[in-house]
């Protein structure tokens, strides 16, 4: 879910060799490891520039929205 993808912390990231390791906290409080490797996780510091959140938004230092998520999605969708 997208809401549980944005609300990830820095602090809640594992790095490991080949790979990062994310706590996500879904539905029901129940817990989930998501993998990302480490070339999309550079990418994803380069394109956010995240302090606390993995996808934060640099003006606000609060995680980007839903909304945003959504609305760039349209865009490039069409």
């Amino acid at each position: 879910r997208v809401s549980e993808l944005l609300s990830i912390k820095l602090k809640d990231c594992l790095s490991l060799n080949t790979h990062i390791e994310a706590k996500v906290i879904g539905k029901g409080g129940k817990e989930t490891i998501l993998i990302i490797s480490k070339e999309l996780s550079k990418e994803i510091q380069k394109e956010f520039k995240g302090k606390i959140y993995l996808f934060e938004n640099g003006r606000t230092g609060k995680p980007i929205t839903r909304q945003l998520v959504h609305r760039t999605l349209q865009r490039v969708g069409k």
